[in-house]
């Protein structure tokens, strides 16, 4: 059987194009052509009986933006966090999930003293929902 040639990719500087204009991508018809910009769904700001934060007093405090940072406030993730999170494919990186949680960049969760570091993304692991604990659980081995 012989190999059938395959045609390179359009947008490669050494392709010289077709003859024929590129056909425009079709519109999406009903509920999917609702425009992107749409207003997000209203999240109401719930007063939790128990508090529900924990914040944790930093050993080696640090400035961020002029600020001394001395601590740092792990709050749980409501539903639309989380559903944000992965709808931004951010769930896989669990910095990225500790930044929602504390309000703070993932690179500067990442640069914290390692004490410290672990004592933030410690409380902050003790809050994540399940479904994201189990994508970030160490597969247990068995002997």
């Amino acid at each position: 059987m012989a190999d059938k040639p395959v045609k390179p990719i359009e947008s490669y500087p050494d392709v010289e194009p077709e003859d024929h204009p590129p056909v425009p991508p079709s519109e999406p018809e009903g509920e999917a052509a609702a425009e992107p910009s749409a207003a997000p769904p209203e999240v109401a700001l719930l007063d939790f009986v128990d508090g529900g934060d924990r914040v944790v007093k930093l050993e080696r405090p640090f400035r961020l933006d002029g600020v001394v940072v001395a601590e740092i406030t792990v709050r749980r993730l409501t539903v639309s966090a989380v559903a944000e999170l992965s709808r931004a494919g951010k769930v896989g990186d669990l910095y990225e999930v500790y930044s929602a949680m504390t309000g703070l960049p993932a690179s500067v969760l990442r640069g914290l003293d390692a004490g410290d570091g672990l004592e933030v993304t410690g409380a902050a692991w003790d809050f994540l929902p399940r479904r994201i604990r189990e994508i970030h659980q160490p597969a247990s081995t068995s002997t």
